[in-house]
C-alpha cells in the first residue's frame, strides 16, 4: 500500500510539475511579445526624431 501512494503521489507531483512549466513557458511567451511590441514602437520613435533631426539640419532622407 505504501508503495503505491508514494507512486501515486510521484505521479501528481509530476503532473504538477509539468503544469506549472507549461504555464511559464506561456507566460515568457506572452511577456515576449508583450517586449517585442514596445521594441518596435522604440524603433518607429527612433526613426522619427532621426528625420526630425535631419530636417532641422536641413537634410531630408
Amino acid at each position: 500500500m505504501k508503495e503505491k501512494d508514494l507512486e501515486k503521489l510521484k505521479e501528481k507531483r509530476r503532473q504538477e510539475i509539468e503544469g506549472i512549466k507549461q504555464r511559464s513557458f506561456a507566460e515568457i511567451s506572452k511577456i515576449k511579445v508583450n517586449n517585442m511590441k514596445k521594441l518596435k514602437v522604440d524603433k518607429m520613435d527612433f526613426k522619427e526624431k532621426r528625420a526630425n533631426h535631419q530636417k532641422n539640419e536641413g537634410r531630408v532622407l
